[in-house]
């Protein structure tokens, strides 16, 4: 479980989630509400999805995978069609986090079975599970979390053979 996540709050501008994600080298984050209880989640996947409908103004704007950043996007644009830098630096002023927020979202607890949730998010193509406890978000599971967790067990379990 990773414990330091990116909070977001639904009000926020899609600019700062850019800024977050990029800076923490994550590619999500909780959204909770101003008394602390979780929202939702933002994954910067939904950034990207949801920048693929400026198509139209930004011409042959093409994504090689889906864990596309969308700071070297920008940064990308910026050196090669400034114009096309502005138009996506203004949606992203303009639109909140409560414009793409994913509200309906598979949660867990401390105590639960990883292998539990990974199972969940292998079947569920969920790439980011908050843990909560009682009303609070005490972390998150990420595939990155499950990946590493397993490469540590086996890594364990083959070095005790």
């Amino acid at each position: 479980m990773i414990r330091d996540t990116v909070t977001l709050s639904p009000d926020m501008r899609l600019e700062e989630p850019v800024r977050l994600f990029s800076s923490q080298h994550q590619n999500g984050g909780v959204v909770l509400n101003a008394q602390g209880e979780l929202v939702g989640v933002l994954f910067e996947l939904d950034l990207v999805e949801a920048l693929r409908a400026l198509d139209g103004v930004v011409p042959r704007l093409r994504f090689r995978s889906r864990r596309s950043h969308v700071a070297s996007l920008l940064r990308f644009l910026h050196s090669r069609k400034p114009a096309a830098a502005r138009i996506v630096e203004d949606w992203l002023h303009a639109k909140r986090v409560s414009d793409l927020v994913r509200e309906d979202v598979f949660t867990t607890r401390p105590e639960s079975s990883l292998l539990d949730v990974a199972r969940r998010m292998r079947e569920d193509a969920i790439p980011y599970v908050p843990v909560i406890d009682g009303k609070r978000v005490v972390g998150v599971v990420t595939y990155d979390t499950v990946v590493r967790l397993a490469l540590r067990y086996a890594r364990d379990v083959l070095v005790g053979v």
